[in-house]
């Protein structure tokens, strides 16, 4: 490996797009589901792992989960909604 570049996305509601420059010949992605709501019983929050690996070639359009609300909904793209006993993490599609 000659070089390396890490580059963190977090969530904004949308799409974000990450063009990958030329000279990369191999990409690792390390995600991330989005956390489910809080609970007014305990707080207890848990994150579930989405997956990681691949090459690319091309743009990459990256949808950021975003965490459920508290008694509420849950977040964009994935994140689990609140309840009494807490909310679950999103699930990989």
């Amino acid at each position: 490996m000659v070089g390396f570049e890490v580059v963190e996305f977090n969530y904004t509601g949308a799409a974000t797009e990450f063009e990958v420059p030329a000279w990369v010949t191999n990409l690792t992605i390390e995600v991330w589901g989005a956390e489910g709501g809080d609970s007014e019983c305990c707080g207890a929050v848990v994150q579930d792992d989405g997956g990681e690996g691949g090459d690319a070639v091309a743009t990459l359009y990256l949808y950021v989960g975003g965490q459920g609300v508290l008694e509420g909904a849950g977040g964009f793209n994935g994140g689990g909604a609140g309840g009494e006993w807490g909310g679950g993490g999103g699930a990989p599609p």
